[in-house]
C-alpha cells in the first residue's frame, strides 16, 4: 500500500492523503469507497442486519502551514524516522491516527465484533459543525461522544 504523499497536505491541498487513504480502504476490504464534492473520502464496511448503533470513525488529513523553518530540527514534511518516533507535521495530528482508524475499521468485524447495519452517526461533541453523515440512511438521531 502507498504510505507517503508526495508534498505537504495543507488545507485545500489534500488529494495526494485522500487518494493513499481510499486505496488503503480498497486494499484492506472495505464494502464501499467513494469521495464525496468536497475531496473527504467515505468508507464503509457493511455490518449486520441488526438495529444497533454504527461505529464511526472520523478524521482529517489536511496539515497546518510549518514557520519558523529554521527552527526546526527535521524537516517539518520529511516523515524522517528514527529509533522512536516519526518527525513532521500530520504524523501525531492527524495521519497516523487516520491509518489506525483504517486499520481499526478492518480488523474490527474480523476479530469477531458483531458490527450492526448503519443507523446512527457517532460524532465527537454537540456543536461540531460538519456535512450529513453518509453512513446513515436513517433519519435517527446521533450518538454523541
Amino acid at each position: 500500500m502507498p504510505t507517503a504523499c508526495a508534498g505537504p497536505s495543507l488545507a485545500g491541498r489534500e488529494q495526494d492523503a485522500a487518494t493513499i487513504a481510499a486505496t488503503w480502504m480498497q486494499t484492506l476490504g472495505y464494502d464501499h469507497v467513494e469521495t464525496d464534492t468536497y475531496g473527504s473520502v467515505i468508507g464503509r464496511i457493511q455490518g449486520d442486519t441488526g438495529a444497533g448503533p454504527t461505529l464511526h470513525f472520523d478524521g482529517h488529513l489536511d496539515t497546518v502551514p510549518a514557520t519558523a523553518l529554521d527552527q526546526w530540527t527535521h524537516a517539518p514534511y520529511g516523515a524522517d524516522i528514527d529509533a522512536e518516533h516519526i518527525w513532521g507535521r500530520g504524523s501525531t495530528d492527524m495521519k497516523g491516527p487516520v491509518a489506525a482508524m483504517l486499520c481499526a475499521a478492518r480488523l474490527y468485524p474480523a476479530n469477531g465484533c458483531a458490527a450492526q447495519s448503519p443507523s446512527r452517526p457517532v460524532l465527537p461533541k454537540k456543536n461540531w459543525k460538519a456535512q450529513p453523515c453518509k453512513l446513515s440512511s436513517r433519519a435517527t438521531p446521533p450518538i454523541w461522544l
